[in-house]
């Protein structure tokens, strides 16, 4: 897998994962997601209106993940990358490619600071989403309507188990020092003098900036995450705007 840090702004980073294909035998975790994927599309595709309303609504839920969550999620667990090591005799590094001007310190440091703040947030989350389902079996008793807030703290569960996971793996990696780290001029070029003469928290990159990233990275995923992470800093700094504005 490669790892790119992406600046948003001076102050803020996307962190993402670039996995390879890695040929397994899939988990009975990964077989009842693929399950319950397969049966949500189907409730998307179907005639029925309040199972395309939920899906609709679900969406909109997912969507609004916190970005530094998907980040993680998108980490591999150390467990499936261990798989590859099996072919081979040497300990695998994995390679951090950023802006040339940012530096190797703060590549490392992004990692580091994402892993140190949401690695013990998404083990709790993940053992109080995993205790609240059974409080919730007794909407399964309403006919017809399935048990949506018991399908909703299972996806969380899943969800915050995968991130827990890859910031686990992130953890290894950095204490064992199994990162290469390489600058990109490629990455340096599309924020030309930004980077180094940006004095405050200005967005960084405009559709087309985002557009040549994703070229660069050539991974059709890539671009749904980054815009999905730009979206959530805006409304977040909008809101700081607001609230600072009120007390004023």
């Amino acid at each position: 897998m490669k790892l790119f840090v992406i600046p948003i702004t001076r102050n803020r980073f996307f962190l993402y994962c670039h996995q390879i294909s890695i040929h397994s035998k899939p988990s009975l975790i990964d077989k009842f997601t693929n399950k319950i994927g397969d049966l949500w599309k189907n409730w998307g595709q179907s005639e029925i209106k309040w199972k395309k309303r939920l899906v609709s609504f679900g969406n909109r839920i997912i969507d609004g993940l916190p970005y530094e969550e998907w980040s993680l999620r998108n980490i591999p667990s150390r467990k499936n990358v261990d798989q590859i090591q099996r072919t081979g005799s040497t300990q695998y590094k994995v390679t951090v490619h950023y802006p040339t001007s940012i530096g190797p310190e703060k590549a490392i440091f992004t990692i580091s600071d994402l892993v140190e703040r949401r690695a013990l947030f998404h083990k709790r989350w993940m053992i109080f989403s995993i205790i609240g389902t059974p409080f919730t079996l007794p909407m399964a008793l309403i006919p017809i309507i399935p048990n949506i807030p018991g399908f909703y703290l299972l996806y969380r569960a899943y969800s915050h188990w995968k991130a827990f996971h890859g910031a686990q793996h992130l953890k290894y990696l950095l204490k064992n020092n199994l990162f290469h780290l390489s600058a990109l001029s490629s990455l340096e070029n599309v924020y030309g003098n930004t980077l180094q003469n940006t004095t405050h928290d200005d967005f960084l990159l405009n559709t087309a900036k985002i557009s040549t990233i994703s070229r660069i990275i050539d991974n059709k995923d890539f671009k749904i995450h980054l815009e999905r992470a730009i979206r959530q800093l805006q409304k977040e700094n909008s809101l700081q705007t607001s609230n600072l504005s009120m007390s004023l």
